[in-house]
């Protein structure tokens, strides 16, 4: 049953190629949303020593359901190529995300593969447990 649940995942899909600033209080993500709209290149800001200046705040290529914050995920797929988002509060910090690229057909990498596949997975066995009678024999 789980191979013919994980073949209705192909082997590419709609993707977006993200950076972000992440600041750990609002503050600082508040300060970087005004920089950025007064023209600060968010590439440059990205890269700066109070956010992230080894990996430049890239989070790389991923498709829907991959990521674990669902709110940064539907900014992402909600921006044109360009634009950035408003700040994202999360559990782990506010976020400003950049769209880089938009691909409607990217190949899915092996992690995104199977990310999808265990997310499907469950997903089928929690619909299906809304449909299970279960009942416990005595003992």
């Amino acid at each position: 049953m789980r191979d013919r649940i994980i073949t209705a995942i192909g082997s590419t899909a709609e993707q977006v190629h993200v950076q972000q600033i992440l600041a750990y209080n609002e503050k600082g993500a508040l300060e970087a949303l005004s920089q950025l709209k007064g023209g600060v290149d968010f590439d440059e800001l990205a890269a700066s020593p109070f956010f992230d200046p080894l990996t430049r705040g890239d989070l790389g290529w991923f498709p829907r359901g991959y990521l674990l914050n669902k709110q940064i995920e539907d900014a992402a797929f909600s921006l044109e190529v360009g634009q950035y988002s408003d700040v994202i509060a999360t559990d782990v910090g506010f976020h400003i995300v950049k769209v880089l690229a938009r691909d409607p057909a990217r190949p899915l990498s092996p992690d995104a593969y199977l990310a999808l596949q265990e997310r499907t997975l469950r997903r089928w066995v929690e619909e299906q447990k809304q449909f299970a009678d279960v009942v416990l024999a005595p003992q």
